[in-house]
């Protein structure tokens, strides 16, 4: 057993009842996870990582998110959270669907419950996200960089903001009898909700004619969507440069994205 998973279950103790098993899960980019199971249920444990600041997560804004989206039906049930780590009811499920198999009747519902809530937290700009994610990697090539912070410069803030996970993909997400239920909120902020649909097309692999047929059902200007598409594809290529661990990744996707947005104009 690690120190930080000892360190944690000792400072959860009050949460568990003996005997606890201890399994490490597969998954999670940033932070360890693992499935507890005590005498009276089974829970899931993610242990943060000490630098997950530099890669735009902000401990204070999850926590206040985790706090006021309890009891809705498509939260997690949180136990315990701290700066260190997060301890969740576990949710037996499946992954959705997605590419040409996503239920779109499905996320359009999901988008449009979550995007109904405002809730008083802090506010993320995508365009400021990726320049601070700039900073923290190594420089990328200076064509790239400029194309980069041209959108960036493009975009603007909407004056309606509601709250936003920023991270919709099969993964994060568990279907169940009763429902389902959005998992990793390491990056939901209030934001602008056409990135978070943004997200989604990404997360969920969908296809241009399925992107079409989201904007028509949630009437999104289709010029905004594609500006959000070009910001969360950048979003995705500096986090992997940001993050040492998916370097292998980063510099095929900047190529993409500089082949695919470099000379378009919103």
């Amino acid at each position: 057993m690690s120190l930080p998973l000892f360190q944690a279950l000792d400072r959860l103790d009050d949460h568990l009842k003996d005997p606890v098993r201890i399994q490490r899960w597969a998954g999670g980019a940033c932070n360890r996870v693992f499935r507890l199971t005590d005498a009276e249920r089974t829970l899931a444990l993610r242990l943060n990582r000490a630098d997950t600041d530099r890669l735009g997560v902000v401990r204070r804004r999850e926590t206040d998110i985790l706090k006021t989206v309890q009891g809705r039906p498509w939260a997690p049930e949180v136990v315990a959270i701290d700066d260190d780590g997060l301890l969740t009811a576990w949710v037996e499920g499946q992954s959705p669907a997605s590419g040409d198999k996503t239920d779109l009747d499905w996320l359009v519902q999901a988008l449009t419950e979550v995007h109904a809530e405002t809730p008083d937290v802090g506010v993320l700009n995508m365009a400021e996200q990726i320049r601070h994610l700039m900073e923290q990697g190594p420089p990328l090539e200076s064509a790239i960089a400029q194309a980069l912070h041209r959108h960036c410069d493009a975009y603007r803030l909407p004056a309606s903001l509601t709250l936003c996970h920023h991270d919709w993909h099969p993964g994060n997400i568990v279907t169940t009898r009763r429902g389902w239920v959005l998992l990793d909120w390491e990056f939901a902020a209030l934001g602008d909700p056409v990135m978070d649909v943004a997200a989604a097309c990404q997360g969920f692999e969908l296809d241009a004619a399925q992107i079409e047929h989201l904007a028509g059902r949630l009437t999104l200007d289709e010029d905004r969507l594609r500006q959000a598409l070009c910001l969360m594809e950048a979003v995705a290529l500096v986090w992997y440069r940001a993050n040492p661990e998916s370097a292998q990744q980063a510099d095929a996707s900047a190529d993409a994205w500089f082949q695919r947005w470099s000379d378009v104009r919103f």
